[in-house]
C-alpha cells in the first residue's frame, strides 16, 4: 500500500487564494479511506503569507472536523488519490515533512 494507517496526506486548494490542509489516515482498505482533518500551524512568514505545516493534533473547530470516509480514485495515469471535497483533491502519498508549504491568504 502506498500509504498506511497514521500517515499525514497534503492537499492544496482555492480559487484567488492558496490554502494547505493536511489529513491523517485513520483507517484505509482497498477502496476507501477515512481521513481526520489536522490543526495548522504558522512557523514562518505572516498572516498573508505564511508558511505552514500539520501539527499531530486533529482539528476540531472547524465545520470538516470530523472523520470522513471516502472512496479512493485513480487518475488516467494511475495514480492513487480522494476526492475530499469539491475543491480538495489528495494523492496517496505521505507529506513531505522537510517542506513547508505556502500559503496565500491575497484575494
Amino acid at each position: 500500500m502506498w500509504v498506511k494507517e497514521g500517515d499525514i496526506i497534503h492537499t492544496s486548494w482555492g480559487y484567488n487564494m492558496v490554502l494547505h490542509d493536511f489529513y491523517r489516515i485513520e483507517k484505509i482498505t482497498d477502496k476507501t479511506c477515512t481521513v481526520q482533518l489536522m490543526k495548522k500551524e504558522t512557523v514562518a512568514g505572516d498572516s498573508m503569507m505564511p508558511f505552514v505545516r500539520p501539527t499531530d493534533q486533529p482539528e476540531t473547530m472547524h465545520s470538516f472536523g470530523d472523520p470522513q470516509r471516502v472512496k479512493i480514485r485513480t487518475n488516467d495515469r494511475g495514480k492513487h488519490y480522494l476526492w475530499i471535497r469539491n475543491c480538495q483533491l489528495a494523492y496517496l502519498e505521505p507529506w513531505d515533512q522537510n517542506r513547508d508549504y505556502q500559503e496565500n491568504h491575497l484575494d
